[in-house]
């Protein structure tokens, strides 16, 4: 898929998930339901998120998470499901500042954002967590925005993981454990 000297670039992502995206939504023997999102998406996330941080109120004010929405229902890219058809969300991200990808995905039966790394080093999760914190504040209030929770069925009252919390509350972040590990400098 790459190159030693090459690092991954959006696009390729893009390309990437647009093939996972087709073949969960189009083969009819997958029990398994996922969506993905493309490299924008956490863009938009951030834009969303510091309009949210100044403006709270006026978050859905002017179409600030009419984008996101587009995502949630199915609008804004090809080979998608909407949300509320699919257990989890793949979504890659990109940490800038430490030129490397993670990959989040959005766990809707466990209200949890399991994240994937492969790189451990001092002050790397901070850095990491910086960035999945916007994506865990901002996803509820859409979602609860666009009327998910009805649409998937979810009865927050009765559901274990639901029930004690707020629909806007903030999804929890797991990092995953025991991943094969990049050595430091191949970043």
């Amino acid at each position: 898929m790459g190159f030693p000297d090459q690092s991954w670039t959006d696009s390729l992502i893009d390309v990437c998930f647009y093939y996972m995206r087709k073949k969960s939504k189009y083969d009819p023997n997958r029990s398994y339901k996922f969506s993905t999102v493309d490299c924008n998406f956490m863009n938009i996330i951030r834009s969303v998120h510091d309009v949210y941080s100044t403006d709270a109120e006026n978050l859905t004010a002017g179409g600030h998470v009419a984008h996101l929405n587009e995502y949630i229902n199915e609008f804004r890219m090809h080979a998608v499901v909407p949300w509320h058809t699919v257990g989890d969300i793949y979504i890659p991200v990109n940490i800038k500042k430490k030129h490397h990808r993670v990959l989040a995905i959005l766990s809707f039966s466990e209200k949890f954002i399991f994240l994937y790394d492969s790189y451990e080093s001092s002050g790397h999760y901070s850095a990491i967590f910086d960035i999945i914190e916007k994506l865990a504040v901002i996803i509820p209030l859409c979602i609860e925005y666009c009327d998910f929770y009805v649409k998937k069925g979810i009865h927050l009252e009765n559901h274990p993981r639901y029930k004690d919390k707020d629909s806007s509350d903030m999804f929890d972040v797991l990092f995953q454990e025991s991943l094969p590990q990049q050595s430091s400098g191949s970043l």
